[in-house]
């Protein structure tokens, strides 16, 4: 494989993690629209719910029978899915009433919710049969995919007047270009399957692609060895060992898990539970969120350069925890606790969140390289399928542990 043709794998491997994680992103960004056109169904809380739920159960399926469907019908078709709700979505609001429109987005929010689970599950199960640094890859996209729509969001919301004719125009066009992101994935997902390094990592498993691989022994040359030696025995693949791959796994499994309840922990809430008095509360949070999503990027991009050894990624994910503490003192602005200077310091607060996104970035990518890697070749997907899961279900935990977080700091009006 030439290193040309590696580095356009790695690259279409990258933007395959964008789309995996766009709905997610294009929900979360857009909550200031859904909260303005539902004032009183609070969107914030149902639509990420709603998002997450079916990922409980279509992400266990995509584990166990994911298989016997191709990656690209595991990829493509959520995709596609995916960017025709988007792109539906503000229609559908603006046409129907209050009360309909809002039970409409969120029967929409579960299909999508279930397509990327499966999608976002297989992209993560393709990357992990590959060698470590296309897992990376998936991670650095995902970033990349929270970066770059939050961008997208903000010039959109900028060249659109700031009222609701103006906030459905640029929602409009925002989701309409996410949607069109995802179609673009679509067609670089069709070309990467034919990748010689693709084919090759994917014959040594039980995929569908598998059962396709075209023979490494011509047949002519098979029936030809057949004759001169007789029939021989074919060692069939090795059965997936659910529990024996789960103890070679739990430990990254657990560590990814645990790393985003750190960060959801306090990203639901507390971080942002706090104000700077030299600019308004919404350009505040806005450079917050941005400064999140950017180094976040740098930090899933890092264990290219250097992948932590094991034995120490217990350490630097627990010494997280760290963070729970920053964040309480600086939402509870306490005068009396020294130094009251430090926490109230607006650049502290951005510092605090750069290293606090940074670090989550990597722990996380670090983890979910190191799962697949001390897998068994057949079964490197499944070991990849599994950890998004412990993704996934630390996101939500996190989510759910913010709450207890809730009557610290406050959230100016």
């Amino acid at each position: 494989m030439s290193k040309q043709s590696h580095k356009l794998l790695l690259g279409e491997i990258i933007l395959q993690g964008v789309g995996a994680l766009i709905s997610w992103n294009a929900i979360l960004t857009a909550l200031d629209w859904y909260n303005n056109r539902f004032p009183d169904s609070q969107p914030g809380f149902w639509i990420p719910l709603l998002n997450f739920l079916p990922s409980a159960i279509f992400q266990p399926l995509t584990i166990l029978y994911g298989h016997k469907f191709t990656f690209n019908t595991r990829i493509i078709i959520p995709y596609i899915i995916i960017a025709a709700i988007l792109v539906l979505t503000p229609i559908v609001v603006e046409l129907a009433s209050d009360s309909i429109g809002f039970i409409l987005i969120c029967i929409l929010t579960v299909v999508m919710g279930a397509v990327n689970a499966i999608g976002q599950t297989s992209v993560f199960g393709l990357a992990g049969v590959l060698p470590e640094k296309f897992t990376n890859g998936v991670m650095f996209g995902n970033g990349l995919s929270g970066l770059s729509i939050t961008i997208l969001r903000l010039i959109c919301l900028g060249i659109f007047p700031q009222d609701s004719d103006g906030y459905l125009h640029s929602t409009e066009v925002y989701f309409i270009i996410s949607g069109c992101t995802l179609i673009v994935c679509s067609l670089v997902q069709v070309h990467l399957m034919k990748n010689p390094l693709v084919i090759e990592n994917l014959s040594k498993t039980h995929s569908k692609e598998a059962s396709k691989a075209p023979p490494l022994i011509g047949e002519n040359e098979l029936d030809s060895f057949r004759d001169s030696v007789g029939e021989f025995n074919h060692k069939p693949k090795a059965q997936v060992n659910y529990k024996d791959l789960f103890s070679r796994i739990w430990q990254y499994l657990f560590l990814v898990w645990l790393n985003y309840v750190i960060t959801f922990g306090m990203l639901s809430h507390v971080a942002l539970a706090t104000e700077a008095s030299e600019m308004s509360y919404p350009v505040f949070t806005t450079l917050m969120i941005f400064i999140f999503n950017l180094f976040d990027v740098l930090g899933r991009y890092s264990p290219a350069v250097y992948l932590i050894k094991r034995r120490w990624l217990w350490i630097f994910t627990l010494s997280r925890f760290v963070f729970w503490l920053t964040f309480i003192l600086i939402a509870s602005d306490d005068p009396s606790i020294p130094p009251a200077w430090l926490f109230s310091w607006t650049w502290f607060k951005f510092v605090n969140m750069a290293i606090y996104a940074y670090s989550n970035g990597y722990s996380s990518t670090c983890s979910m390289i190191h799962g697949p890697s001390v897998a068994p070749e057949v079964c490197k997907d499944k070991a990849a399928y599994i950890m998004v899961s412990g993704l996934l279900c630390g996101i939500f935990s996190g989510q759910i542990i913010s709450f207890a977080f809730q009557g610290i700091g406050k959230v100016p009006s």
